[in-house]
């Protein structure tokens, strides 16, 4: 056999193999162009294109916005590596037509076309609040200025009476009189002396009405809350203090000595009385409610005397933030008190940070006997 025909015979074979190689990996070349031209069209601007692929050529149909938009579909293929051509079947969505008459005068306007004025606000009068303090909590009802404003009386009703025992029943209304947030704000402060009572705003005047904690609140809302009202509010009280509170609020007769006799019932009573706390926390839990009441007996029976609050901390934690901690477990301590009767001259907050240990820090009991909070008789009254 000539070395001519063994040499066709080879071209032959070798064409045929490429053949086979090529129509055997063509439907995988097919299906990565697929995949990464649809993978290139599938986000903005161009994610209503739809890719269809025949061998190495891309079909693109769909409705571009735009013929801008249509050709950058195409040069985004075509761009597409493998990609032999693009057949380009997009087609372009056709824009509403618009008028472009322009009415020759306003008297032509349809009643459609003319835009409706926006509605002037709804002018309450009287405007009116009623807040009522019950055994559950309390519920705010009535107008509200302002979402802003709303949202400052919410905010101080959850830290008076707790994130779970407010209703909220208020509706934003125009018409409020000038200082209306400090009396609402001040109505509400009052409220939590209050074991149930009604606060109710209407215009520029404020009554309020029920039966309070006992007669050192009573004394306490109608001093402290006239001095919480802007000049043009006017305040009105009808408050009762229930029979058992004011045989409470009323011991002994203390001796002439007031000074001496206050000081050694202070060392009887309160002197090794403490309220402990969790773990980085500045709650008062209500086991330590009895320790409460016995200072709000002895500030009773001794109405000159002034009472210092001292908070401590374990050693755990920075000296800044322990000293800073120490004094949020005072000052929550005294809110406590002045809730319960006690009037707010009488008590003052000190935190000591990890001052004056009663136990060693190693173990986890001593760290518990050192969260603390000790009381202080301090013989500063008038």
């Amino acid at each position: 056999m000539s070395r001519t025909i063994i040499f066709l015979l080879g071209l032959i074979a070798l064409a045929l193999l490429t053949f086979l190689c090529i129509r055997k990996h063509t439907p995988e070349i097919q299906s990565d162009i697929q995949s990464r031209a649809v993978s290139v069209l599938s986000s903005e601007p161009t994610r209503w294109t739809k890719v269809a692929v025949d061998g190495r050529n891309v079909i693109l149909t769909g409705v571009a916005p735009s013929e801008e938009l249509r050709e950058k579909a195409e040069e985004m293929a075509k761009s597409v590596q493998g990609v032999v051509s693009v057949d380009n079947q997009i087609t372009v969505t056709q824009p509403e037509l618009e008028s472009v008459l322009e009415p020759e005068s306003e008297s032509q306007l349809t009643q459609e076309q003319v835009p409706e004025p926006e509605p002037e606000p709804v002018i309450q009068s009287p405007y009116e609040n009623q807040f009522t303090k019950t055994k559950d909590g309390i519920v705010l009802s009535g107008w509200v200025p302002d979402e802003d404003q709303h949202q400052a009386l919410l905010l101080l009703a959850k830290q008076k009476f707790g994130e779970d025992k407010v209703i909220d029943k208020l509706q934003v209304a125009a018409g409020a009189p000038d200082g209306w947030l400090q009396t609402a704000k001040a109505a509400i402060t009052g409220l939590a002396y209050f074991k149930e009572g009604v606060a109710n705003i209407t215009d520029t005047k404020l009554d309020l009405s029920g039966e309070v904690l006992n007669e050192a609140a009573k004394v306490n809302v109608e001093t402290e809350l006239p001095t919480m009202l802007p000049e043009n509010f006017k305040i009105n009280f009808d408050l009762n203090v229930p029979q058992l509170a004011i045989e409470e609020i009323h011991p002994e007769p203390v001796a002439q000595d007031a000074g001496l006799s206050c000081a050694k019932a202070f060392e009887e009573t309160l002197a090794g009385e403490k309220i402990h706390f969790a773990t980085d926390s500045a709650g008062v839990r209500k086991r330590e409610q009895s320790v409460l009441e016995k200072v709000v007996e002895f500030s009773n029976s001794c109405p000159n005397s002034i009472i210092e609050v001292s908070g401590y901390t374990d050693a755990r934690g920075s000296e800044a933030y322990n000293k800073k901690l120490s004094q949020k477990r005072a000052e929550a301590v005294v809110q406590k008190l002045i809730k319960k009767g006690l009037r707010p001259g009488r008590v003052k907050a000190k935190g000591y940070g990890e001052a004056n240990p009663l136990s060693e820090n190693s173990s986890r009991q001593g760290q518990a006997l050192n969260r603390r909070i000790e009381f202080k008789y301090i013989n500063e009254g008038e």
